[in-house]
């Protein structure tokens, strides 16, 4: 199978690092009564700096004001969580319908994201009113940062051509009043991003071939990462350790898949050598055939 066509779609509103910081500093401080210069050094301590992040997108308008014309973000800590889907719904439908103005309509599509549910979903919808139902849609729903694996995984079990949609509007999720340095760090490394690519079993012009899609669940590290339903969004824990679990897991982890792909490749010659040696078999039982026909006919003439 091979990934192709990869479109992603810019959101509207953008900031540089250093200004998502400081906009972060004034927000926190308006909902939490603080000084904004305190928040801001704190923030220039624990927080995802410039040199790793050069800028981050959003699809809230919350981000290019000071709060005046707040749609989401003034909502009271323990409400919203409905008006939060109803954005993302509306977001995303958008554009759902933007991309596939110009683009060919897939056999089927897999929608991909934690940060929004609605039903019928964005990819329902378009497959019911673009496409009458024609396009067969999955939901790979609720898996964060390593979802586009499973979702490749399910792609390849399916035939004919493939869309895989990621819609994630992490900022959406943003809770200004709770107060914790671990906040801090999420709410400066994570944005908003949508994205498209293809896959089907013809190689296209350019693309990626896909040898094997493979992930590990890590056992004991279920408190590492968290991601779950709260009253005002979601809310998302996330412990330092998560490099280090990572860290030391990943050189077994690339060891067993590399034993797997050899053993993979062995078996793959093993068959080829199989056929080869019937086709080689079989061609030799046809020149019998094909010598013992010319005899006969040579002996047939010859009776004649």
């Amino acid at each position: 199978m091979y990934l192709h066509d990869l479109k992603t779609i810019n959101a509207p509103y953008s900031l540089k690092q250093e200004d998502s910081l400081k906009w972060l500093s004034q927000a926190w401080a308006k909902k939490q009564g603080k000084s904004p210069d305190d928040l801001k050094k704190i923030f220039s301590r624990v927080a995802v700096r410039s040199e790793q992040i050069q800028k981050r997108s959003f699809f809230l308008p919350e981000f290019k004001s000071d709060g005046a014309d707040w749609r989401i973000l003034e909502l009271d800590k323990n409400q919203g969580h409905e008006l939060r889907n109803e954005f993302f719904a509306e977001t995303t439908q958008n554009v759902f319908n933007q991309t596939y103005e110009n683009r060919q309509a897939p056999d089927h599509l897999i929608h991909v994201t934690c940060t929004g549910y609605t039903s019928p979903s964005p990819a329902q919808k378009i497959s019911s009113h673009k496409w009458q139902g024609k396009t067969q849609v999955l939901h790979a729903y609720h898996m964060g940062c390593y979802a586009a694996v499973p979702a490749i995984r399910m792609a390849q079990g399916l035939k004919g051509s493939v869309d895989i949609f990621h819609t994630e509007l992490c900022t959406l999720h943003i809770n200004l009043y709770e107060e914790s340095l671990e906040q801090m760090v999420i709410q400066s490394l994570f944005a908003d991003g949508v994205a498209v690519y293809r896959l089907s079993s013809e190689a296209p012009a350019t693309g990626f071939k896909i040898l094997e899609a493979r992930e590990r669940i890590l056992p004991q590290t279920e408190d590492a990462m968290r991601w779950v339903c709260a009253d005002f969004g979601m809310k998302m824990s996330l412990s330092k350790d998560v490099p280090r679990y990572i860290g030391n897991n990943l050189n077994q982890f690339l060891e067993d898949w590399k034993k797997d792909l050899n053993n993979y490749q062995r078996d793959l010659e093993g068959r080829s050598k199989a056929i080869t040696n019937q086709s080689s078999r079989l061609q030799q039982a046809e020149r019998g055939m094909s010598t013992a026909n010319s005899l006969g006919g040579a002996n047939t003439g010859g009776a004649g």
